[in-house]
């Protein structure tokens, strides 16, 4: 149940995203349908020492807050979302630990096609017949718990092995991507529920915004 977390998720993406670890692993687990769907921040079962929230798919009715409208980008695959009224301003992946994210212009259309790319598999998940033309990206120089493998490290990088990543356009029509660095030990699944392993809350580890240029 959101308690609040929805709305002003919506209202300041980037400050909501610098006092609220978002763990959003769990939707690899649950594999939420492609296309836009509708979900839910939960917040910790420890709150308010834990301000960390959980991001999960739903079709039950928020508590007092409208549910998020948002796209599903799966790992390992991409979405195609139209730069001219889509069908929602939010997308949301699994959490980054080694993945890139491209976000590419398909040809001669005002389409993005958007890669969440397992580096292992690269060259099959961003092969020549499917990429456009590259607009943005998020990939070792700007996270990681070790130097930059891929060029000069961006300004303000994460310097965290695990992130969460989702993309945000603004009331203007403007992209961005959003990146939060990740600490401490996040919730799993078990039991029908979640679950807290013991150790440290997860944290957030710093947040980097990055524009899309538009089509």
């Amino acid at each position: 149940m959101s308690f609040g977390l929805n709305g002003a998720f919506m209202a300041n993406t980037l400050n909501f995203l610098q006092n609220h670890a978002v763990t959003t692993a769990l939707l690899g687990a649950v594999h939420p349908p492609l296309g836009v769907s509708t979900y839910d921040f939960m917040r910790s079962q420890n709150f308010p020492v834990d301000q960390g929230c959980v991001l999960l798919p739903t079709v039950a009715v928020g508590l007092g807050d409208a549910l998020i409208q948002a796209y599903w980008l799966p790992q390992g695959g991409y979405i195609q979302v139209p730069a001219v009224a889509p069908g929602a301003s939010v997308i949301f992946t699994p959490e980054l630990s080694g993945c890139k994210i491209y976000v590419d212009k398909v040809f001669a259309q005002r389409v993005y096609r958007i890669f969440h790319i397992q580096c292992p598999h690269e060259a099959a998940e961003y092969a020549v017949n499917v990429r456009g033309a590259r607009l943005a990206t998020i990939d070792s120089r700007d996270y990681g718990g070790v130097p930059s493998v891929d060029g000069p490290a961006t300004v303000g990088r994460i310097l965290h092995t695990r992130c969460t990543v989702l993309l945000r356009r603004a009331p203007g029509g403007a992209w961005s991507i959003y990146l939060q660095g990740l600490t401490g030990i996040g919730p799993g699944i078990g039991g029908g529920g979640l679950v807290y392993p013991p150790g440290p809350a997860q944290q957030v580890g710093g947040v980097l915004v990055k524009p899309v240029p538009p089509i």
